[in-house]
C-alpha cells in the first residue's frame, strides 16, 4: 500500500525553513555585534608588480607597496559606506590618503605568487584608526552614525548693485527655484550629515500668517515655517552677493521646539570672478558655516531627543525571509518620524524583536505608523506580547 508523505514532508520543509531563517537573522546580529566593536581593521587584498629584467625582490616590493594602498582605500570606502565615499571622494584621493601609506599600523605577507611578468602578494593590512580619524578631523570629514538631522533654509539672497532680493517664503505656495546660496548650503551640509528640506516638494503641514512672508522675519515665525516642514532645527539669515566678487554669509541656527538660537556665525569670501566664481565662493563659504554650525546644531537636538525620547518594544512578525529583517529594520531607522534608533532583540523562527528609541509616547509611534501604504508591516490588532508592539509583515 502506497503511503502519504507529503503533510510530513511539509512539515519538515517548514522546519527547515525556520532554521534557515534563525540561522540568517543569528548571524546578522553576530556581524553587527562584531562592527560595533570596531573589529574590521584587517584588511585582505592582492597586490601586483611588474618584474622587469628580472628583478623578482622590485616586484616583491611593487606588490606589497600596492597591496598596502588597496588596503587603505578598501578601509576607508567601507569606513564611510558608499554616499560617505562619494560625497567626500575629493578629499579622500586629495588629502587623506597618503603616498606614504600612514594609515597602516601593520601588515603580514601570507601568500605570495609569480604570474607571467607580474608578482602577486595576499596581504593582511591592519589599519589604524587613531591616524584614520586624525586626518577625517583635519579634511573636514564628519562621521555620522545616528539618522540625518532635518534642516529647513529660510535664507535670503540679495545681489549688488542690482538691488535685487530673493526669499522663497514670500510666496511658499510658488515653488521657487532654489537660490544659489541655497544649493550652496544644502550640498555643504549634506557632507556633514544633515538632511536638508526639499521645500519645493515637501508639502506644508498648516497655515502661515502674513508676519511669516516677511524678508526679516523674527526667530519665532522662522521656528514656526520649521514646525510647518516638520523638522527639528532651521537655518535663518542673509547672504549678499556683491559685484559677483565677494560673498557675505550671517546665519542663525534655530530649535524649532523651543524657538532658541543654537547658535550664530557669520563667513565672507571675496576673489570671485563672475557667475562661476561666486559659486566657488559660496561653496567654499557655506562648508565654512556647515562645519562651525553642525556640532552646536546636532547636540542641541539630540539634547532635546534624549530628554523626551521613549524606548518602544517592537514585535514584527511573519517574516518569511532575511529580506524581510532588512525591509523592516530600514523602515523603522528611515520611514518613521522621530525614530532615533532600532536596536535588534530577540530572534525566533518567523519574528524579531526590536527597541526603538523614539521622541515621543507609545501612542505617538502608533500614530505615526498608523495608515502608511509605503510601510511593510502593519500594528496587529489581534494580539499582545508583554506590553510589546506587535508589527506584522504585509
Amino acid at each position: 500500500m502506497r503511503r502519504d508523505h507529503g503533510p510530513r514532508r511539509r512539515i519538515t520543509l517548514r522546519a527547515v525553513l525556520a532554521l534557515h531563517l534563525c540561522c540568517l537573522l543569528f548571524a546578522s546580529t553576530l556581524r553587527a555585534q562584531g562592527e560595533g566593536k570596531g573589529e574590521n581593521r584587517d584588511i585582505l587584498v592582492i597586490g601586483t608588480g611588474v618584474v622587469a629584467n628580472e628583478n623578482v625582490a622590485r616586484a616583491k616590493e611593487a606588490a606589497v607597496a600596492d597591496a598596502l594602498h588597496k588596503g587603505v582605500e578598501q578601509y576607508l570606502v567601507k569606513r564611510l559606506g558608499g554616499q560617505g565615499a562619494l560625497t567626500h571622494f575629493p578629499r579622500l584621493v586629495r588629502g587623506v590618503i597618503s603616498g606614504e601609506n600612514k594609515e597602516v599600523e601593520n601588515f603580514n605577507i601570507l601568500a605570495e605568487e609569480r604570474v607571467g611578468n607580474h608578482w602577486k602578494a595576499l596581504v593582511r593590512v591592519r589599519i589604524n584608526e587613531r591616524v584614520v580619524d586624525e586626518r577625517f578631523r583635519e579634511h573636514g570629514i564628519i562621521l555620522v552614525r545616528s539618522q540625518p538631522v532635518k534642516v529647513l533654509f529660510l535664507v535670503s539672497q540679495a545681489e549688488q548693485p542690482q538691488n535685487t532680493l530673493s526669499y522663497w517664503w514670500g510666496a511658499p505656495e510658488t515653488s521657487t527655484a532654489l537660490t544659489a546660496a541655497e544649493l550652496a548650503l544644502h550640498q555643504a551640509f549634506e557632507e556633514f550629515g544633515f538632511f536638508p528640506v526639499n521645500r519645493q516638494t515637501k508639502s506644508l503641514e498648516g497655515k502661515f500668517g502674513p508676519e511669516m512672508t516677511v524678508p526679516d522675519i523674527a526667530h519665532e515665525d522662522a521656528a514656526r515655517w520649521g514646525e510647518l516642514f516638520s523638522v527639528p532645527v532651521v537655518v535663518q539669515g542673509r547672504c549678499e552677493i556683491v559685484d559677483n566678487k565677494e560673498v557675505h554669509l550671517s546665519l542663525a541656527a534655530l530649535g524649532v521646539e523651543k524657538s532658541i538660537i543654537i547658535d550664530q556665525v557669520s563667513q565672507s569670501e571675496t576673489g570671485g570672478e563672475g557667475r562661476e566664481g561666486v559659486n566657488r565662493l559660496l561653496e567654499k563659504a557655506g562648508r565654512a558655516v556647515a562645519a562651525r554650525l553642525s556640532a552646536s546644531m546636532r547636540k542641541a537636538v539630540e539634547s532635546e531627543v534624549t530628554a523626551g525620547a521613549t524606548q518602544i518594544d517592537l514585535v514584527v512578525r511573519g517574516l518569511r525571509n532575511y529580506r524581510d529583517l532588512q525591509r523592516a529594520r530600514e523602515s523603522l531607522e528611515k520611514e518613521i518620524p522621530g525614530v532615533r534608533s532600532v536596536k535588534q532583540a530577540k530572534v525566533s523562527s518567523d519574528s524579531v524583536g526590536f527597541i526603538v528609541d523614539f521622541s515621543g509616547g507609545k501612542e505617538d509611534f502608533l500614530n505615526e505608523i498608523s495608515g502608511r501604504e509605503s510601510l511593510p508591516f502593519l500594528k496587529d490588532q489581534s494580539t499582545s506580547e508583554e506590553e510589546a508592539i506587535i508589527l506584522r509583515m504585509r
